[in-house]
């Protein structure tokens, strides 16, 4: 008689079930909460990101509208700029990731990562013409000149 008991007995089968359920259901919960905490590093990740390309931005803004104030005021002296240059140096990551910058003709900075998506702009001021360029993290020392042979400023 236990025999037959025991083979009819479904306790044993309803305990593996909500064993499982329960299982799945924690399962589940924590890749919710990783996949969570993801998501909010990488939005932090993409804010530091933004903060120092605008920085470094800024700061290359800075140099050329500086560069162009003291060919204005050379040429506005009846002076002549013959050779004009400063060396400058920019860091080969932000949040470990690469990226590039490309100084435009139209007095515009754009910084944007390789790896993650992000994209900054930065307006200058200039009255001397500035060549297009692309420059990249990837070389840290990079210079500001002024060639007289063309009349820009050209960041190389």
């Amino acid at each position: 008689m236990n025999l037959k008991r025991l083979v009819s007995d479904e306790s044993a089968v309803t305990i593996t079930i909500r064993f499982i359920l329960k299982f799945s259901v924690t399962v589940i919960a924590l890749m919710l909460l990783l996949f969570s905490f993801q998501a909010m590093l990488q939005r932090a990740e993409e804010t530091v990101m933004r903060s120092e390309m605008e920085v470094i931005g800024s700061d290359i803004a800075l140099r050329i509208s500086g560069m162009d104030m003291a060919i204005t005021s050379t040429r506005g002296a009846s002076g002549s700029v013959n050779v004009l240059e400063h060396e400058f140096a920019i860091p080969n990551e932000i949040a470990g990731n690469t990226y590039y910058i490309v100084i435009r003709s139209y007095n515009e900075i754009d910084l944007k990562s390789d790896e993650v998506d992000v994209e900054t702009r930065i307006p200058f001021k200039a009255n001397t013409a500035v060549t297009t360029s692309t420059i990249y993290s990837s070389t840290t020392r990079h210079r500001i000149i002024y060639n007289q042979s063309s009349g820009a400023i050209e960041v190389i």
